[in-house]
Parts: C-alpha cells; sequence; structure tokens
C-alpha cells in the first residue's frame, strides 16, 4: 500500500497481488477512522445460500519495508469466527 493518506472516515481496498495461500485476504487496504488509520484486509466468502460477502479484519498499521516477504506479513490468516447463519450478514 502505498502513502496515501485518506480523508477521515474513508478507506480503499484493493486486490491482495501477494496472496499465495487460502487463509490470505483477498484484498487488502487502509481506512482512517476519526483520524487514525489502520490496516483492513478482507476475504471474499459465501453464505449458506452462495451469497458473496466480505469478511474483515483491522488492525494497527505497522511499519512496512519495500519487500514482498514483510508486505505479505500483515495480515496472513483468515479470522476465525467467521461463521453467518442468517440470510443476511447484517
Amino acid at each position: 500500500m502505498s502513502d496515501y493518506v485518506h480523508l477521515e472516515n474513508k478507506g480503499a481496498l484493493f486486490n491482495n497481488s501477494y496472496k499465495e495461500k487460502d487463509n490470505q485476504p483477498d484484498k487488502r487496504g487502509s481506512i482512517n477512522v476519526e483520524g487514525k488509520v489502520f490496516d483492513i484486509a478482507a476475504w471474499i466468502n459465501k453464505d449458506k445460500n452462495g451469497q458473496e460477502y466480505l469478511s474483515l479484519s483491522v488492525q494497527e498499521p505497522r511499519q512496512r519495508e519495500d519487500s514482498k516477504d514483510e508486505e505479505s506479513k500483515v495480515v496472513d490468516e483468515k479470522p476465525e469466527n467467521d461463521v453467518i447463519e442468517g440470510d443476511d450478514p447484517f
């Protein structure tokens, strides 16, 4: 991700070009919440009816180096409690 600064309460997700395993996020990005920036990751999932939804993870940002190895370590596992029982994930 770049040095771009989001407006307050705005963010963006991008395709994870470093994804190598299924448990790594499909999308990555950052979000500015009330002036504080967080890293976000998203996995594309399907509920029991086959409807797609995004499962999200938010974490404190970390120092990044310009290497693929360091970048791929940011959120690299799917959240465990990711079960949707109803038709609507909200």
